[in-house]
């Protein structure tokens, strides 16, 4: 793959006053372009838009990030925390299964259950008792075509929106960081918990393009310079 050395940025998001030249993805199919790619949409699971940008960057020969296997990674609870915990991150411990009494075996309540189909939104479902974990298999596993990831609830859940590695408040920002060095996603939402101060991560989602504020796209904006040097 060749060395590239110049960054374009392509989104669809309705920046105003953009820092650097972005062009949408409709341009960017119809370009030959061949240097380095920065795929600034806020949606990178499998057949969505910012999944194909990456695939088309790949094809073209251009680097690009994030690499669509990265993508794929990060969107699959069990592959972005196996990652995660290799980079020596915090992490939930987590079991993969489609029946309730191994889940109940192994997992006690509260607990959080991660959808693994293809066709996942990257939602998620609290469960309490056996009767909301039986419903929530069904659901969530498509009648249990699917299994689920179960994780057990030991702390605060929350989640957090993180740009370019960077995000909102002072427990998540360092986590975000090292998530984003790892996967390099340049939007995402990242699901953890809380204890004693300390994130655990559990999963990751991607970010509905209405969520992100003006004051957002110009944080975005405003960091594609630094993003360079991960080119290098």
């Amino acid at each position: 793959m060749p060395r590239c050395t110049l960054v374009l940025v392509v989104s669809d998001l309705a920046f105003t006053n953009p820092e650097s030249t972005i062009i949408d993805s409709n341009t960017f199919f119809k370009t030959s372009h061949k240097d380095s790619v920065l795929n600034l949409q806020p949606d990178y699971r499998y057949m969505r838009m910012g999944y194909y940008v990456s695939m088309q960057a790949e094809i073209m020969g251009c680097r690009v990030i994030p690499s669509s296997q990265d993508s794929l990674d990060a969107y699959r609870p069990p592959i972005f925390l196996l990652r995660a915990s290799k980079r020596g991150l915090n992490t939930s411990p987590y079991l993969i299964s489609d029946n309730v009494k191994d889940i109940m075996f192994e997992v006690e309540f509260p607990m959080i259950l991660f959808p693994l189909h293809p066709a996942s939104n990257g939602g998620y479902r609290v469960v309490n008792s056996e009767g909301s974990l039986y419903r929530a298999v069904r659901s969530l596993g498509m009648n249990q075509k699917y299994p689920v990831c179960a994780e057990n609830l030991f702390g605060t859940l929350t989640s957090a929106k993180c740009l370019l590695g960077s995000a909102d408040n002072e427990v998540t920002s360092k986590i975000a960081e090292a998530v984003y060095d790892e996967f390099k996603l340049p939007i995402c939402r990242l699901v953890i918990q809380v204890l004693d101060g300390e994130p655990y991560l559990c999963s990751l989602s991607y970010v509905h393009s209405d969520e992100l504020t003006p004051e957002d796209l110009k944080i975005l904006s405003s960091m594609i310079g630094a993003v360079e040097k991960d080119f290098g």
